[in-house]
């Protein structure tokens, strides 16, 4: 059996009470067009009437109207995490709890990580941030090139206006995504992926046990940026 990959709302409201604001770091013209992609706009499908999770929230299917905009090829690294970091002395919000989510596969041997409820597969790491993602002694300098994890709304919105963009909307991800078929429920067709065809990261398992991580890391929080429109 599967189970929806989200937090409680009784956890959300435990961690949301919230460590001290970062003051919001100077924009800098570094959004290369090179690096983006154009997404034509017009009126779009979002959400679905047969949401596989009702209690995401994906539905129903609705139309909006779009305005054309670029979006990041690739989702934020840590090498360019780490430029922004670098420029402005910006702490996340992981840094200033003290603590975060880490996937239960990669929590260290002997390492207590408790679990919300409901969620046994992230354990609460003291240490966890994105330059030290599995939590003290570990690092991202063999893996400049992942994508950046541990980054809360704020600190993704504190990037993408110094990186001289803005937050996607979710129908303006959703529209990118599909890559312009409306009716697709994954960017590539209808077929959802199995053992054998492994084309995004996706959660397979349930409460009791994890199937199979598709992806070599859990991605908490990375971040895509869209440019201006």
């Amino acid at each position: 059996m599967k189970s929806p990959c989200y937090v409680p709302s009784a956890m959300r409201e435990a961690v949301v009470e919230a460590a001290p604001a970062s003051a919001p770091p100077a924009a800098s013209p570094i959004h290369d067009a090179a690096q983006t992609l154009p997404i034509p706009g017009g009126t779009v499908t979002v959400g679905s009437d047969a949401p596989f999770f009702r209690e995401d929230g994906a539905g129903p299917a609705r139309r909006l109207a779009l305005r054309p905009f670029r979006i990041d090829a690739h989702a934020v690294t840590n090498r360019r995490f780490a430029g922004f970091v670098a420029a402005t002395g910006y702490r996340t919000e992981a840094e200033r709890f003290g603590w975060s989510y880490v996937f239960h596969l990669f929590v260290p041997p002997g390492m207590a990580a408790p679990s919300p409820v409901g969620t046994p597969w992230w354990g609460q790491v003291h240490g966890a941030a994105w330059a030290t993602p599995e939590g003290p002694g570990s690092s991202v300098q063999d893996r400049l090139d992942h994508p950046v994890v541990h980054i809360a709304w704020n600190d993704a919105a504190a990037f993408a206006a110094w990186a001289g963009g803005s937050l996607p909307t979710e129908a303006e991800w959703e529209h990118a995504a599909k890559g312009g078929d409306d009716a697709a429920r994954f960017p590539w067709g209808a077929q959802e992926p199995d053992d054998s065809s492994a084309m995004c990261n996706i959660w397979q398992g349930g409460p009791g046990g994890v199937k199979r991580i598709v992806s070599q890391r859990a991605r908490l929080g990375s971040l895509t940026v869209i440019s201006q429109k």
